[in-house]
C-alpha cells in the first residue's frame, strides 16, 4: 500500500475505515436483539454475519488494491510527509 500515490491510498484507507464502522455499528445495533430473542442461533449468525462482511471487505480492497497498483508509476511525484 505505501507504493500507492497518495489519492489511492487515501481512497483505500477511506473505505477501509467505512467498512470497520458500519460492520461495528450493525453488530451493535442487531446482534445483541438476536442473542436476546434465541441465544445459540444469534451468537452463530452473528459470526456468520462478521466473516461475511469482512471476506467482503477484503475482497473489496484486495481487488481495488491490485487495480490501482497495476497503474504506471509517476516518476516525477515526490512524496512528503506533513
Amino acid at each position: 500500500m505505501a507504493k500507492l500515490a497518495v489519492p489511492e491510498r487515501a481512497r483505500l484507507m477511506a473505505a477501509d475505515i467505512a467498512g470497520l464502522h458500519t460492520a461495528g455499528m450493525g453488530s451493535m445495533l442487531v446482534v445483541p436483539a438476536m442473542v436476546a430473542a434465541a441465544p445459540v442461533f444469534g451468537f452463530v449468525a452473528g459470526g456468520a454475519a462478521t466473516v461475511l462482511a469482512g471476506a467482503v471487505a477484503w475482497g473489496a480492497i484486495t481487488v481495488s488494491g491490485r487495480r490501482l497498483s497495476m497503474a504506471e508509476p509517476d516518476e516525477g511525484r515526490v512524496l512528503v510527509r506533513t
